[in-house]
Formats: C-alpha cells, sequence, structure tokens
C-alpha cells in the first residue's frame, strides 16, 4: 500500500503528493508496523526480546508522529481553509491524540517504577486505548483521503480508490487485531 501511494506520490513534487508520501508513511508503514511488533506479529522482530520490541514501537510511533506532523504542516501551510472534510476533521482528531500519547508513552516504559503511584496495567490501558483509537481515527481519514480523488487521477488502476480503501481497511484490521485482546485483558485486570 505505502508502495503504491509513493509511486504516483514520486510522479509530481507539490505539496499534495509531499502530504500523501508523509502521511501514508507515517500511518501506513511506520504506525502499523509499530503496533504489530509490539503484539508479536511481526517477523521482522520476532527474535528481539520484549524490552527490545518496546524500544523498536516507540521508536517507530516517533518517527511516524514526525512524519505526520510534517505531512498535514505542508498541507496546512498551503490550503486556505482548513479542516472542514471528514478527511481534515479525523486527521486532526488522530494528530490531536497523538501528540500527548507520544509524550506519556514514557510512562508505559518505566510503568513498574511508576507503581507505588498508579498501577502499571492503567497506564498501559489507558496508552493502549487512546493509541488504538489515534490509530484507527489515523486510518479512517487515509481512507477518506483515497476518496478525495487525488489517486483516482494519479493512476490508470480501475477501482483504485475502492482497492486502496480496502487495503487500508485490511492493514488497520490486521494491526489491530492484536491490540484488542490486550485490551480486554488489562480492563480485567484493572477491576481485579
Amino acid at each position: 500500500m505505502t508502495g503504491l501511494t509513493l509511486w504516483y506520490a514520486f510522479q509530481s513534487s507539490r505539496v499534495m503528493e509531499l502530504h500523501v508520501s508523509l502521511c501514508t508513511v507515517g500511518y501506513i508503514l511506520l504506525m502499523s508496523e509499530a503496533i504489530v511488533v509490539l503484539a508479536g506479529e511481526s517477523v521482522l522482530t520476532n527474535f528481539l526480546s520484549r524490552r527490545a520490541k518496546d524500544h523498536v514501537h516507540w521508536i517507530l510511533q516517533v518517527l511516524g508522529v514526525i512524519c505526520n506532523i510534517a505531512g498535514v504542516y505542508f498541507m496546512y501551510e498551503v490550503k486556505k481553509v482548513h479542516f472542514r472534510s471528514i478527511h481534515a476533521i479525523l486527521g486532526l482528531a488522530s494528530l490531536i491524540l497523538m501528540i500527548p500519547l507520544t509524550v506519556l508513552g514514557y510512562p508505559v516504559l518505566v510503568a513498574v517504577k511508576l507503581r507505588k503511584l498508579i498501577r502499571p496495567v492503567i497506564v498501559k490501558f489507558g496508552h493502549n486505548l487512546v493509541g488504538t483509537l489515534c490509530f484507527v481515527l489515523g486510518m479512517a481519514s487515509q481512507c477518506y483521503g483515497y476518496k478525495m480523488r487525488w489517486i483516482a487521477n494519479a493512476s490508470d488502476i480501475p477501482n483504485v480508490q475502492l482497492l486502496t480503501i480496502i487495503a487500508t481497511a485490511l492493514i488497520t484490521v490486521l494491526s489491530v487485531r492484536g491490540s484488542l485482546p490486550t485490551l480486554c485483558v488489562q480492563l480485567r485486570a484493572i477491576f481485579r
């Protein structure tokens, strides 16, 4: 999915293509892989320890955040009207959740050390819940972005908009399928 989008985006060097490239790399490549790494479903990192996977997760997430903020910034600079479409509103909502989520991700890494103040499961549940919501909103924004005709105009593939939406929805489901059972386990542990 990322490769296809980048292929079309690099056909031109306008701000729209920069926005598309950065946000696609941010969400579809980096953030989805960061989630899969923690779920233990990434073939690229299965040999790593849990602690190493935690580090890979936050590094990929920070890189994804940087890409997404830059992508939104470039589009914001050239457009006169902001955040009117469903695509833009969902993207902004995801971005608003993303920034504090990134900063508050550190307590998850040191949750055991904070256990005198707050139970680690509460910290991890909150981070997992907000992170999943942030990711799903961002991926929904991606899908609405495909409906804005950019990719249809750039591609000669029949039904490319529908195909990219289906692929992105599939990536979203496959990415969060590991975090949802973990959320349920964490929620039960909170009320024990």
